[in-house]
This record gives structure tokens, C-alpha cells and sequence, in this order.
């Protein structure tokens, strides 16, 4: 019956119409659902780049409320609480995401760079522990805990931890910064 329905012309043209019927209404649905995740993200992206981290807060917030699941805007909003200096705020908000998406990497991961930015040393050597046992080639893992043992006052500890993050991640250009300043340093 399908091969008789295709040798007809008419029914192929009529098949075809529909078809883009059909695709037409579902790229209608899809426009209404996510033009306006779209509109809000570049919005925040421009505020956020000016400097205006309060609209680009409030931007991403918008887009969680039509994609309440969108990890990235997760932490593109916990991004903006530590670059405004909002380093509570920031670490409450990865603190509440981690415990909603345990196994989200990049949202524990901003949370131990949260805690490092509090000063909280041990909260983010807790968070980072949590990170290698799911994923020990996590790029920057070895970069912050060399920021932490740094802070400690553990610079040959500090320089293996750099030293792994550039073996597992050469582009880290952060740990090469630091290897460059032991070395000019005597470290």
C-alpha cells in the first residue's frame, strides 16, 4: 500500500505538505520556548561584560525560569556572585546547586573555588576531593589545589600540584604562571 501511495503524485505532494506543516508548527513551539532563554542569556552576557553583574544576575535567573535545568546558567550566575565580590552569595548558591546536581563537576568545582575565595581552605579541599574521586584529569583540579597549598605556606607541594595540572592540562596557563614565578623566585 506505501509503495502504491508513492508512485502517486499526488499523494507525495500532499505527504510533502504536510510534512512541512508539521515542521513548521514544531519549530513555532520550539521559537515561543526558547527565543526568550536566548534573548535573556545575551542580555546577561552584555551586562556581565560590562560589568554589570546585578542585570546579568537577574538575566540568568530569567532563563532558570523557563529551563529550570540549564547548569550552565547555574553557573554563569554563581560566576557573577564572585566576580561582583559577592563570595558568600557565590558560595551558598554552589553550595545549594551541589547538593540539587552532586554529580555536576564544574558546579563542585566553582564551589571549591568559592571556598578558596573565602579563605574557607578546607571546604574547597573537601570539594576538590569529592571532584577527583569522579574525575581525577578534572582540568584545573591540580591548579586549585595548588592555590590552596600555596596559601598554606606549602610551596614544593604548591609546585607538584602545578606541575600535575600542566601534564594532565598544558594549556593551563595559570600553573604555568606560577611554575615561571618559582623558578624566577628560587621556589
Amino acid at each position: 500500500m506505501l509503495i502504491g501511495l508513492l508512485k502517486n503524485k499526488w499523494a507525495i505532494t500532499i505527504l510533502f505538505f504536510c510534512s512541512l506543516v508539521v515542521l513548521s508548527l514544531v519549530i513555532q513551539a520550539y521559537n515561543r520556548e526558547f527565543a526568550p532563554v536566548v534573548k535573556y542569556d545575551k542580555l546577561a552576557i552584555q551586562s556581565y561584560r560590562q560589568g554589570n553583574y546585578e542585570q546579568a544576575i537577574e538575566n540568568w535567573k530569567k532563563v532558570l525560569e523557563i529551563n529550570p535545568r540549564d547548569r550552565k546558567t547555574l553557573n554563569k550566575i554563581g560566576m557573577a556572585y564572585l566576580e561582583s565580590e559577592q563570595i558568600d552569595k557565590a558560595v551558598q548558591f554552589y553550595a545549594d546547586c551541589s547538593k540539587a546536581h552532586p554529580k555536576d563537576l564544574d558546579l563542585r568545582y566553582n564551589l571549591a573555588l568559592s571556598y578558596f575565595r573565602q579563605g574557607k581552605l578546607e571546604q574547597g579541599w573537601q570539594e576538590l576531593e569529592k571532584i577527583q574521586q569522579l574525575n581525577r584529569l578534572f582540568p584545573q583540579l591540580h591548579y586549585l589545589r595548588g592555590l590552596i597549598y600555596e596559601k598554606k605556606g606549602d610551596f614544593a607541594q604548591a609546585k607538584k600540584e602545578f606541575i600535575k595540572e600542566i601534564n594532565i592540562n598544558p594549556d593551563c596557563l595559570g600553573a604555568w604562571y606560577k611554575l615561571k614565578k618559582y623558578r624566577e623566585g628560587g621556589r
